[in-house]
């Protein structure tokens, strides 16, 4: 079976449980998607939840004035669409820009499952605080940042992205997802050539030396990949995290019972998770906020 074909090339639906995977796979549908194809357009909500394979998919903010920025990128590490949980639409778009295959879902679908309070409804919530993450480091990269660095950061991105060292892209498509002038990816560009870290040539990027790339580039590619590799790649999520992620979300308290189901199954002082680990357990979550009901969370009530 081929990496387009398997769903389970996907990380995210690897993760799943037997059971889990066993529902979903028979409802999922392989798509192919194309070079420029917009998944989603600013303003409205997706339709679908897209699990890419083998494509790479990025939301991109646009402006009045139609200039762009790119605010999150994901391969097949993760899922699109996840932010479609909190309900209603979002203001960016969503584009293919690099082709490939992957499946996708009815986001009713995700929605029925995340109710269901199990493991799949966890990890959906590990995704979408991965997901937060990024955003919230790119918003500080774009503003803090040399073109040098952002340029280095997001090669780095996209290179754990795809297969081999090649990227297929253009300079001008770059600007537009760093939101920086053409000259200023060109110029960057040419100095990472000089330094024998890259070599480009007629829409082919070709990376040479990748720690190279990771000593010029901020401390932001460092500082998502660990954190992500941490959300998707390990257990089931702390409690603490789970809360400090919905105050992040601006999620409002609504009752305390609801904060439970998004935890995870050790109760506080079980031999599993041992006398200390309790007692920070009660203190978490009697100082914190609590958790929307789920209609709330899944956009299917009004927001206050």
């Amino acid at each position: 079976m081929s990496a387009t074909s398997d769903p389970r090339q996907n990380q995210f639906l690897a993760a799943l449980p037997p059971a889990d995977w066993l529902r979903w796979s028979r409802q999922l549908e392989r798509v192919e998607l194309t070079q420029g194809e917009v998944l989603k357009v600013s303003g409205h909500a997706m339709s679908h939840v897209y699990f890419p394979t083998t494509a790479i998919i990025t939301m991109m903010y646009l402006t009045d004035s139609g200039e762009s920025a790119e605010i999150a990128v994901v391969g097949n590490e993760s899922l699109v669409g996840i932010r479609s949980l909190m309900g209603g639409a979002t203001p960016y778009q969503v584009v293919v820009h690099g082709p490939g295959g992957g499946f996708r879902l009815k986001l009713e679908t995700i929605q029925d499952e995340f109710t269901r309070q199990g493991p799949a409804s966890r990890l959906l919530l590990r995704h979408l605080q991965a997901f937060m993450t990024q955003i919230e480091q790119m918003v500080v990269c774009n503003r803090h940042h040399t073109v040098d660095q952002q340029l280095c950061r997001w090669l780095l991105m996209w290179l754990d992205r795809v297969q081999g060292n090649e990227l297929v892209i253009t300079h001008e498509l770059i600007s537009n997802m760093l939101g920086v002038r053409r000259e200023g990816v060109t110029e960057s560009a040419l100095k990472l050539r000089e330094a024998k870290l890259i070599r480009y040539a007629h829409g082919h990027i070709t990376v040479l030396d990748r720690s190279g790339l990771e000593q010029r580039s901020c401390e932001c590619y460092a500082m998502v990949k660990k954190e992500c590799d941490r959300l998707i790649s390990g257990g089931l999520i702390e409690p603490a995290h789970a809360l400090g992620a919905c105050r992040a979300w601006g999620v409002d308290s609504e009752n305390r019972p609801q904060r439970e189901q998004f935890l995870p199954d050790l109760q506080p002082h079980s031999p599993a998770m041992g006398q200390k680990d309790g007692e920070k357990w009660t203190a978490a979550v009697d100082s914190q906020p609590t958790l929307p009901k789920p209609d709330r969370l899944l956009g299917r009530g009004t927001p206050a």
